[in-house]
């Protein structure tokens, strides 16, 4: 008989790549809520409101426009989309105002643009032709344009455009310095056609390029005058399933495709995922998977989608993209966007939420679980019997009382559960768990909404071989 210390630790993230008999014992097969920054395992901050005035409608999307002051200051102004139009918030009056009225989906996509001095935010949402707003008062439609984008972007001094239902091969470019000019010698459209019943989701800009994506294809417009303009199409056959999904962040875009996550680099898109989240992605609800939303903020990858049954994005993907880990929280999300250095998502609520903030959900409790994968220590041979679980680390109650750390350990299918409550200053504690099997694993959940924060849990076992 041989004594073995199993260290859990440190932590890193959901891995679906393979059997979770075969994959590493810092990772998880399956876990809800966790956060495993610096390897420690802890239970994700929830969120909270960022205003408490309510919208009149439900935001489905995001916008944030910049007005510059006679002194030079810039003033940051928040906008929503709704299915009743684009209201923004007045700071002064502490509510929401309305500044268009309109009967659709309220899905907006936008870019900032001084014209003349004047700084004015663009908004398209592909039902109604493009709107201008300059701060002042109501918005007015974009004159110039005869076209009903849904997608927009800025290359150099142009705003790109695509989306127009009646031409769905088409991306739409302006005069320069001019966004209300989309006809004459410097204006004008390029065809992208595929044949194949596919149509343009987006337009995007990375390096010195406009991107284009459709349903199967990624395409890249390059060159700097209307005159040079070229189209060449980028190496890999998968498009977004969501254009909402598609962000970028210096030299990379990712967006999210019926396959998973994927990237395009300046070569080549790729999935990025490494079936890390196999299991999670066959779960996606690709019916209403042109729902889903991204965003990077701070070397983060957010990812809302909507899974199971959800009609609407009910979960959220968390990528480290520096330690390329991998996590999933059960939040409903509309929208992403970052506003004065926080993160910012609206869902049905009608609330304007900030992310990772506050030890609830607005309220309600979070449930965080952390399994590990199934363990045989390299021994199919032997039993192994634990004897004493090591846990350095510390709680805290949202409600009263302590922190109480559910652990589970499963030997051979067979369940045995205990609970230890967690000081609130971190210290060493030596648990008492016996359980004997061949195979082995454990659960850690948290209790009540309870936030734990563990180092390295560690479990002494006895291994006999046969």
């Amino acid at each position: 008989m041989s004594e073995v210390l199993l260290k859990m630790g440190p932590f890193l993230g959901i891995d679906q790549s393979t059997n979770e008999g075969d994959i590493s014992v810092f990772s998880s097969p399956d876990a809800m809520n966790i956060d495993t920054e610096n390897g420690m395992l802890k239970t994700s901050l929830g969120y909270s409101k960022y205003i408490e005035a309510r919208p009149p409608a439900v935001p489905n999307s995001l916008i944030k426009y910049y007005k510059r002051s006679s002194t030079g200051e810039v003033k940051k102004h928040l906008l929503i989309g709704t299915d009743l139009g684009i209201f923004y918030y007045d700071t002064t009056l502490s509510e929401w105002t309305q500044i268009h009225a309109a009967l659709d989906s309220g899905i907006y996509d936008y870019v900032n643009y001084q014209k003349d001095d004047e700084d004015i935010i663009i908004m398209a949402d592909g039902v109604e032709l493009p709107q201008k707003w300059n701060g002042v008062g109501e918005t007015t439609t974009l004159s110039g344009c005869n076209y009903k984008f849904s997608s927009l972007c800025l290359h150099y001094e142009r705003v790109w455009a695509s989306g127009e239902k009646e031409n769905p091969d088409r991306v739409y470019y302006s005069a320069d310095f001019n966004p209300e000019a989309w006809s004459g010698v410097q204006a004008g459209t390029i065809d992208i056609p595929t044949w194949d019943g596919a149509s343009i989701k987006a337009v995007r800009t990375l390096y010195n390029d406009v991107i284009v994506f459709k349903d199967n294809e990624v395409f890249r417009i390059y060159g700097t005058y209307p005159g040079e303009y070229e189209v060449a199409q980028i190496y890999g056959v998968v498009g977004p399933i969501a254009s909402k999904s598609i962000v970028s962040t210096g030299d990379t875009v990712y967006f999210l495709s019926g396959d998973g996550l994927c990237s395009y680099d300046g070569l080549r898109v790729k999935q990025i995922t490494d079936n890390k989240l196999s299991s999670f992605f066959l779960r996606m609800n690709k019916q209403y998977a042109k729902l889903a939303v991204s965003i990077i903020y701070k070397n983060m990858l957010y990812v809302a989608l909507p899974i199971d049954t959800a009609t609407y994005n009910s979960h959220v993907i968390e990528i480290d993209l520096k330690r390329q880990t991998y996590m999933i929280r059960d939040i409903r999300v509309a929208a992403f966007m970052e506003y004065e250095d926080k993160l910012l998502f609206c869902n049905n609520s009608r609330f304007i939420y900030v992310y990772g903030e506050g030890d609830t959900k607005d309220g309600a409790l979070i449930a965080s679980s952390w399994k590990t994968p199934k363990l045989d220590l390299g021994a199919k041979n032997a039993i192994k019997t634990s004897t004493t679980l090591y846990v350095r680390g510390k709680g805290r109650s949202v409600n009263s009382g302590l922190c109480k750390l559910k652990v589970t350990a499963i030997y051979d299918g067979k369940t045995k559960e205990k609970y230890f409550s967690l000081p609130e200053t971190e210290k060493t504690l030596r648990l008492r768990f016996n359980a004997r099997g061949r195979y082995l694993q454990w659960i850690f959940e948290n209790t009540q909404g309870c936030h734990f924060e563990l180092h390295s849990p560690s479990v002494l076992i006895e291994a006999d071989e046969d």
